[in-house]
């Protein structure tokens, strides 16, 4: 795996808008004039109106910075790389429950983990049958990709209302926006891309 970003091609910038903006048709239209505006200031225009208010905006509306992140759920924490970043900005004296094999003890936050080795669905129906829904603050899925869809739903009972969901890998090194493409991985991808997007529970 290479340790670069991937590369916004055209295709993989329009795949992301069509799966991720929800803009009325007239700011669709608008902002698509713009960008092929041959007009010299039209430049300035294309990068307020498509990344900026495309990009940078929906990012702000998303992702509020003041956020109380005192419990954290991870599916499918690998190392547990992933799980230590997000760990920093959890309460010290808060546990973390964890679905999927991890590093963390190696941290020195053993005592803040709940760490389940199992599939992750188990571990999350087994914490939703336990009376844990709506209270995680954060959910972190990547596990399976042909799951994810499923891993959504039980993270969306698991999560607060205004809790926060990441979901790793939904670009899959750009191939979702390769229609050429049709493993079995990057179509449940797409599919978890499109569901979210039609999906008026989360913003």
């Amino acid at each position: 795996m290479s340790n670069r970003s991937i590369s916004l091609t055209d295709s993989l910038y329009e795949y992301l808008l069509a799966v991720s903006l929800r803009e009325p048709d007239l700011l669709r239209q608008l902002r698509q004039e713009t960008a092929a505006d041959p007009w010299p200031h039209a430049d300035l225009s294309r990068a307020g109106a498509v990344h900026g208010a495309a990009g940078a905006a929906h990012r702000c509306a998303t992702l509020p910075g003041d956020r109380r992140l005192h419990r954290l759920f991870v599916a499918g924490a690998g190392t547990g790389a992933a799980g230590r970043r997000a760990h920093r900005r959890l309460r010290r004296e808060r546990r973390v429950d964890l679905g999927g094999a991890s590093l963390l003890a190696a941290a020195g936050v053993a005592h803040k983990i709940d760490l389940r080795l199992a599939p992750a669905l188990e571990t999350m129906a087994g914490l939703l049958a336990a009376g844990e829904a709506g209270r995680f603050d954060f959910a972190f899925l990547d596990a399976d990709k042909e799951n994810y869809l499923r891993y959504y739903e039980l993270a969306l009972e698991l999560l607060r209302p205004g809790g926060l969901l990441v979901a790793d890998n939904t670009l899959w090194s750009g191939r979702v926006a390769d229609p050429a493409n049709t493993e079995a991985t990057t179509e449940a991808l797409r599919r978890f891309n499109e569901q979210l997007h039609r999906d008026e529970r989360v913003t």
